[in-house]
């Protein structure tokens, strides 16, 4: 791939424009070549699980420099089930679980048909219907395929239903690793979970921005980080027409 990377970066029209590719990414294609749209799941997917990756390691990096602490939380964007690389690997889950104990993740969209109550019966209509302000209570969540981790789940209404065009609209679901044993069994304390609901809550979206059909769901320093990263971007035109 080295030799790959050179010839691009070698290339009149990148030169022109003083642009350098540090990395190509590569995946198997197999029979995907034949449907445009697996096709573009595939690099879709090889570019988030980078992603995954990159996250890991500022995450890592934050807490080697100790800026994360009781005090100081990480509103991470999305899901933190993330999967590992070996669900048996001890050492992985236990340092994993150690740099996640004061991140929170945020979802602004999700299936609320992955909620269940304590019967099983979909937690659905009960989200649907909080009022503003109001969050659900705290279930405790294993995903498969991320190994021996429980999560602490929960939906929080961060905007009025009389303003938003959909029932789930307004919604954030809000996401936080169990670290001990004692939360493991017995969920996360309701001081943690309202203290972090409100901090979710005074970070909202104060003003409606443009056409984003998300922004009921935004969170403010969330919108204008995407915001920022977002305009460094060039054009996919822009980018096809380099190659």
């Amino acid at each position: 791939m080295g030799k790959l990377v050179e010839d691009i970066n070698t290339s009149e029209r990148l030169q022109r424009l003083g642009l350098q590719l540090s990395t190509i990414l590569k995946y198997e294609a197999k029979k995907a070549d034949k449907d445009k749209e697996e096709y573009m799941n595939l690099g879709t997917a090889t570019i988030q699980d980078r992603m995954i990756e990159c996250e890991k390691r500022v995450v890592d990096e934050l807490v080697r420099k100790n800026l994360l602490h009781e005090d100081c939380y990480l509103i991470k964007d999305g899901s933190l089930q993330y999967p590992v690389a070996s669900k048996s690997d001890f050492k992985e889950l236990a340092k994993y679980k150690a740099n996640y104990r004061r991140v929170v993740g945020v979802s602004k969209s999700f299936n609320p048909e992955f909620s269940k109550d304590k019967q099983g019966r979909s937690n659905a209509a009960a989200i649907a219907n909080l009022p503003l302000y109001h969050r659900t209570p705290a279930a405790v969540f294993q995903e498969s395929r991320v190994g021996n981790v429980f999560f602490s789940v929960w939906y929080v209404r961060i905007r009025d239903a009389k303003v938003t065009d959909s029932p789930f609209s307004g919604i954030a679901k809000i996401e936080k690793v169990l670290v001990t044993k004692h939360e493991e069994e017995n969920g996360l304390e309701s001081g943690e979970v309202d203290r972090i609901t409100a901090n979710i809550i005074n970070e909202r979206n104060p003003v409606c921005y443009g056409k984003d059909q998300r922004w009921a769901n935004h969170l403010y320093p969330i919108y204008l980080t995407e915001s920022y990263l977002k305009s460094q971007y060039l054009s996919d035109l822009h980018f096809i027409n380099l190659f």
